[in-house]
């Protein structure tokens, strides 16, 4: 930066970074990055062969059902006050490719962190555990969870930009175990201990090696 050859930046996860003036042309780094997708908390970590070099993680969006519910009240109202506006509904179809406000709005957040994290990292595989639930079984056939379909959403959105790779559960929980990855029960708790670390064996189990290091952590 004192050179003129790297200039200081933010991005819009408020993460400060250095980036480079000048071009590096193939000489970029071997860097992935894995994600431990929840219900209320995500678990990101990126790293290289060498080590882990950000880890972080995220509060997922909640009561999107309340505030669509006070957004079509407030839509209502704004209607009779303009002299009792017809309603509109075209401006509203669903589509063929629908899915609940409450899971397309987890999506969209984890979309746009990775997009992010892709900006100011060479990534060039995702690994992301893949969380199934037979809803067939559990749930008599009747109706499909929208999770799945949020889940599809996500993989192809992923799987656009570079390599897709999934884990199972197990397969994470035996990589904390073989790599002695730190893990907690309390899952709101504001520590990479909580959800990243799950992200971090992921890595482990892609390079096949103990890639957990000291690295920033954000929240």
């Amino acid at each position: 930066m004192r050179d003129g050859v790297a200039v200081g930046r933010f991005n819009k996860l408020g993460m400060f970074y250095v980036q480079m003036q000048i071009p590096v042309g193939n000489k970029t780094q071997d860097v992935s990055l894995a994600v431990d997708p929840g219900s209320k908390y995500d678990g990101y970590a990126v790293g290289t062969p060498k080590g882990v070099i950000l880890k972080g993680m995220a509060k997922m969006p909640s009561k999107v059902v309340e505030k669509l519910k006070h957004r079509r009240q407030m839509r209502r109202f704004r209607r009779y006050r303009k002299w009792r506006r017809p309603r509109r509904f075209d401006n509203r179809k669903r589509g063929d490719y629908w899915i609940a406000p409450s899971q397309l709005a987890k999506v969209q957040f984890r979309l746009k962190i990775i997009r992010e994290l892709c900006k100011i990292f060479p990534i060039k595989r995702i690994a992301v555990e893949d969380v199934a639930y037979n809803h067939y079984a559990k749930r008599g056939g009747k109706y499909f969870s929208t999770a799945e379909i949020g889940k599809t959403m996500l993989y192809e959105a992923l799987g656009a930009n570079a390599e897709l790779i999934t884990f199972k559960g197990w397969q994470t929980a035996e990589g904390r175990e073989r790599y002695k990855i730190e893990k907690t029960s309390k899952k709101d708790s504001v520590t990479p201990e909580s959800h990243a670390n799950d992200a971090v064996a992921m890595l482990c189990l892609l390079y096949g090696r103990n890639v957990n290091s000291e690295s920033p952590f954000w929240y």
